[in-house]
């Protein structure tokens, strides 16, 4: 995956993509970022298990970010979801106006003839 400078100074690893780029693209992109610090996480905490390499603060800070990335991407998921049911309701047919009951003056009053 290619990496760019609006990924460098993210704390999260997900960052907005260039203008450039597609919607499609960039959420692709942010789907794979936040792949990558998932298994990140969990490399560190295998390696911390075993006692090899990482320390607790390393270990703390990969869990940090990835546990932040999901969360960012769950926001995302949501503002998606909220915008597509916005736009299913904008486009169902507006419901058509109620009909009008009759009027007394349409019926006969009770005990006169017509």
């Amino acid at each position: 995956m290619r990496e760019g400078p609006w990924q460098q100074n993210s704390e999260a690893g997900v960052a907005p993509a260039p203008e450039n780029d597609s919607f499609r693209d960039a959420l692709l992109q942010s789907l794979a970022r936040v792949a990558e610090l998932q298994e990140e996480s969990e490399r560190v905490a295998g390696e911390s298990e075993r006692g090899t390499g990482s320390d607790v603060v390393d270990l703390l800070a990969a869990v940090r970010k990835a546990g932040e990335a999901f969360d960012t991407l769950m926001r995302v998921r949501h503002q998606i979801l909220t915008a597509y049911a916005r736009m299913q309701e904008r486009q169902r047919p507006a419901a058509a106006p109620a009909r009008e009951e009759e009027t007394d003056h349409d019926v006969a009053p009770s005990g006169v003839s017509a």
